[in-house]
C-alpha cells in the first residue's frame, strides 16, 4: 500500500485572527502515516485532539509547525487547498452543518459544481453517489423532510460525488438513533469495501471502531496507543485511564477473568464472544 496521509512533527493550537495563542498545544508533536485503502478509526475522549486531527489532513487547519501531507501534497500551502480537497473528502457529526441545498440532488451537485466539473458529467456523478448511499429515490426530496441518518447519507453522498480516494469521518453517527447509525456505518463500509476509499472513522462508539482495520487511541493531544482492533482492546485497563470503554463482549470477558474465570479477551463482537463463552461448557 502507498501511504496516503502524512502527519510529520505535527504540533497545533487554537489563535485568534490577530494571531494571538488561545489554548495549550492540542496536538504534541503527532507523527503518522495512513495508507491508501486502508479503514483506520481514531478514538478518544473529548479534548483529545483526534476532531482536530481530521481538519488537519482536510487543510480546514494548518499546522503550527510540523507538515501534513495529503498524496504528497502539503496541506499548509494555500495554491495547493483545492488538490487537497479533491483527494479528501469530510463528514461532520452534525449533517444539518453540511446540507446547502433545498433538494437532496442540488445538495449533492454542489461539491462537484464548486470544482468546475461540467453539467453532464456532475449529473452522472450525483446519480451515481445517491445510488451508492441507496438514497437515489429521495433524489427530489428536501433535506428537512428525512430521518437525521437520511440527512447524513445526503452529505455522504455529496462528498462521493467529488471523487475523493480518502474520507474523513468525524463522529458521523453522534447525533443518529441506532437504526441511523447502522445505516449509515453499512454504507461507510460499503464504500470502503467496494470503492477502496480511505476510511478515517473519528468515534466515541467502540462498536464502531472494533470494525476498523487500525485503532490509533489518543489523549491530551499524543498517539498513545496504535494497533489492530483485537491488541488495543485486550488492554482495557488502559483505555479506561483515559476515560474510555472497550466493546461490550470484550468487557464480559475482562470480567469473567478478573473474577478467576480464565478466557481468552481478544473476542471483539458478539459471534466470537459467543464462541468463547460457548468453550467454556464444551
Amino acid at each position: 500500500m502507498s501511504v496516503q496521509l502524512i502527519a510529520e512533527n505535527l504540533c497545533f493550537y487554537y489563535t485568534d485572527e490577530d494571531g494571538n495563542r488561545l489554548s495549550g498545544d492540542v496536538l504534541k508533536n503527532i507523527s503518522l502515516k495512513i495508507e491508501k485503502g486502508s479503514f483506520v478509526a481514531i478514538l478518544g475522549h473529548n479534548g483529545s485532539g483526534k476532531s482536530t486531527l481530521a481538519r488537519l489532513f482536510n487543510g480546514i487547519l494548518v499546522p503550527i509547525s510540523g507538515k501534513v501531507l495529503v498524496n504528497g501534497i502539503d496541506t499548509s500551502d494555500d495554491d495547493n487547498i483545492y488538490e487537497v480537497r479533491r483527494h479528501v473528502g469530510m463528514v461532520f457529526q452534525n449533517p444539518d452543518n453540511q446540507i446547502v441545498a433545498a433538494i437532496v440532488e442540488d445538495d449533492v451537485a454542489f461539491g462537484p459544481e464548486n470544482l468546475g466539473i461540467s453539467p453532464k458529467e456532475i449529473r452522472v456523478r450525483v446519480d451515481n453517489a445517491l445510488r451508492a448511499v441507496d438514497m437515489y429515490d429521495y433524489r427530489l426530496h428536501a433535506p428537512s423532510q428525512l430521518s437525521g441518518g437520511q440527512k447524513q447519507k445526503v452529505a455522504i453522498a455529496g462528498i462521493i460525488a467529488m471523487r475523493p480516494d480518502c474520507i474523513i469521518l468525524d463522529e458521523p453517527t453522534a447525533m443518529l438513533d441506532p437504526k441511523g447509525r447502522n445505516d449509515v456505518i453499512n454504507t461507510i463500509h460499503m464504500l470502503h469495501r467496494e470503492y477502496g476509499l480511505t476510511v478515517v472513522l473519528i468515534t466515541h462508539y467502540m462498536d464502531e471502531a472494533a470494525e476498523a482495520e487500525r485503532v490509533i487511541v489518543m489523549d491530551n493531544g499524543e498517539i498513545i496507543m496504535d494497533d489492530t482492533p483485537e491488541k488495543v482492546f485486550t488492554k482495557p485497563e488502559v483505555l479506561q485511564a483515559v476515560g474510555l470503554d472497550v466493546p461490550q463482549s470484550t468487557e464480559l470477558l475482562w470480567k469473567l477473568n478478573m473474577s478467576g474465570i480464565p478466557v481468552p479477551i481478544n473476542a471483539i463482537n458478539e459471534e466470537d464472544c459467543v464462541d468463547t463463552v460457548i468453550n467454556l461448557f464444551t
